[in-house]
């Protein structure tokens, strides 16, 4: 019953931010405005850490779960991929790269600024 609790949280936070967007023009996905909300939630210690911890663990260690259907969906649609493979795959590897390079450095500005050494 605690699991179910502890994702009510988190589906909660996502319904709302959904219909928010429903009403307020924003170009924003519902799970990335959601994030920043519960971002804020927790932050603000509206929502506990410990309200979310056991969920939140087991989401993010089945991670890849959530990759089926993106898998399924290309292999299902591949003649309508096929044409646009080559620029999807640089803008794959170009944005992963970013990413972890955006990281990166936000992680070593994060530490410099609460004074830990960034090695």
């Amino acid at each position: 019953m605690k699991i179910l609790q502890q994702f009510a949280y988190i589906v909660a936070v996502y319904v709302l931010c959904e219909v928010f967007l429903l009403f307020v023009n924003l170009k924003i996905p519902g799970n990335v405005l959601g994030m920043l909300v519960m971002f804020a939630l927790l932050n603000l210690k509206v929502i506990k850490l410990e309200q979310i911890a056991e969920v939140s663990s087991f989401l993010l260690t089945n991670m890849a779960f959530f990759f089926v259907a993106i898998g399924t969906s290309l292999i299902a649609d591949y003649e309508v991929v096929k044409y646009a493979i080559g620029p999807i795959l640089i803008i794959s590897v170009v944005g992963t790269v970013t990413v972890f390079a955006v990281t990166g450095y936000v992680t070593r500005l994060t530490q410099m600024l609460i004074g830990k050494d960034a090695g």
